[in-house]
């Protein structure tokens, strides 16, 4: 694991080989120190009123790749919404540092990675429904930096369309095989920064993707009509 310091922005270069994790960046804002557990309903507290739509999708750019290398990418919502284990539209009710990982020996200063673990409260399973909510992990990052990171918090409350594989699941796509150690730890993550579409106001964000084309050629279109057609898709 790699670690460089920008500007204020520490980059965790991590490439995990457990179906194709990516690489997160967790940006610390100083000026800030509201705690990463919130429950939807404090924020969503006299917050709503005064959150312009061009904000929602702020908070989530700090888990953008940071130009990293993704094991899955999908050239069409055809493709996207074929090749996951998951779809649903969700709120997220809660986001908190989870599991902890240690990169080498502590007792010789090795360096503590967690992951930032959000509740996803189902709206509508659009593909392989069944569960009522989702732990979807993203990271690992530094456990100070995301300690010291209040910006998670306005994740909470959030709406949109969420695709997912379950960690540790085989992928015949990629060629990955089931990690059982992973897979009972019945965590999600996305299938790739392709894999969110928030609610904007009314309109469809995808702040994780970096690139242009899909799904960014999906930017300012009508949320509820994109989600009838990963719905259609999905069937």
């Amino acid at each position: 694991m790699n670690r460089t310091k920008v500007g204020g922005i520490a980059i965790a270069a991590v490439l995990l080989g457990l179906g194709g994790v990516i690489v997160g960046t967790t940006l610390v804002d100083e000026d800030k120190s509201r705690s990463t557990d919130a429950s939807a309903a404090d924020h969503r507290s006299g917050q709503d009123s005064e959150r312009a739509p061009s904000e929602v999708a702020r908070a989530w750019r700090n888990l953008a790749p940071g130009g990293a290398e993704e094991v899955e990418h999908f050239d069409t919502l055809t493709e996207l919404s074929d090749t996951s284990d998951v779809v649903v539209t969700g709120v997220v009710t809660a986001a908190s540092p989870g599991r902890v990982v240690v990169d080498g020996d502590p007792s010789d200063d090795g360096l503590t990675y967690q992951y930032l673990e959000l509740t996803v409260e189902v709206e509508d399973n659009l593909a392989e429904a069944g569960r009522t909510q989702y732990a979807v992990e993203f990271g690992p990052y530094l456990e100070e930096d995301l300690a010291a990171a209040a910006w998670p918090g306005d994740l909470v409350g959030d709406e949109g369309i969420f695709v997912l594989r379950r960690k540790g699941s085989a992928n015949p796509e990629t060629g990955a095989p089931q990690v059982a150690s992973e897979f009972e730890l019945n965590k999600y993550r996305l299938v790739s920064s392709q894999g969110l579409l928030l609610n904007n106001g009314g309109e469809v964000a995808a702040p994780l993707v970096e690139e242009s084309g899909f799904p960014n050629n999906l930017e300012g279109a009508d949320y509820e009509a994109t989600v009838a057609r990963v719905d259609d898709l999905a069937d």
